[in-house]
């Protein structure tokens, strides 16, 4: 019977791990490719080797280690319930700052675009036409500034 028990037990262990691990290369393979680059990246030069376990835990574990320090210095204390609240809000309302400063800035070139005549959207569409968004921003930038 005791034998019984912990070949449940094992075989329960070993299910939870791999849906554990499914769901974290799931979460990992839903990051975009850019984000796994230069996660991966940043990684490397704080002297990670993400391609084995011990490695991404240890990455993890810097990073949370940053994370904390990051809101110390602006006086969250994210070893509390508490703190880790106040800091995800003030987070949040700074990431929902600048979502709403980058609409602005997007209606703003949607403004610039209307003005141009149909002859210069065709050529500015044309000169857009194959380049990367980064490329497509700088060429916007330099036609219209800022």
């Amino acid at each position: 019977m005791k034998i019984q028990s912990l070949l449940v037990v094992a075989a329960l262990t070993l299910c939870n791990s791999s849906v554990f691990a499914s769901a974290a290369e799931d979460r990992w393979n839903s990051l975009p490719e850019e984000r796994q680059t230069r996660l991966i990246e940043r990684a490397a030069e704080n002297g990670f080797d993400v391609t084995t376990e011990e490695g991404r835990q240890a990455f993890r574990d810097f990073n949370r280690e940053a994370r904390i320090a990051e809101a110390a210095e602006l006086g969250f204390d994210l070893t509390t319930s508490e703190g880790r609240e106040a800091f995800r809000e003030q987070r949040q309302a700074g990431h929902d700052e600048n979502q709403e400063l980058r609409e602005q800035q997007r209606e703003l070139r949607r403004e610039q675009i209307a003005e141009l005549s149909d002859d210069e959207r065709a050529q500015l569409r044309e000169e857009m036409e194959g380049l990367t968004r980064e490329e497509r921003r700088e060429l916007l930038s330099e036609k219209f500034g800022s």
